[in-house]
């Protein structure tokens, strides 16, 4: 297992989902709920969406939870 691979990946990762939300800052189009008082926007999914591609496209034979 490549520990050195799976960290830079999360990192990147991570700054890949930031600069999504630091886009959308100030400019949600959409807020809906997930649960009785969970609230998601538009720019959490799109910012889940592109650390899920990430980390895809780094391990394809992987599993995710999110």
């Amino acid at each position: 297992m490549d520990f050195g691979k799976i960290k830079s990946t999360g990192i990147q990762a991570a700054q890949r989902g930031a600069a999504v939300l630091m886009d959308k800052l100030g400019r949600l189009s959409e807020i809906n709920k997930k649960g009785v008082i969970d609230l998601v926007t538009d720019a959490d999914t799109a910012s889940e969406k592109v650390i899920i591609e990430t980390i895809q496209t780094a391990f394809p034979t992987h599993t995710l939870l999110a």
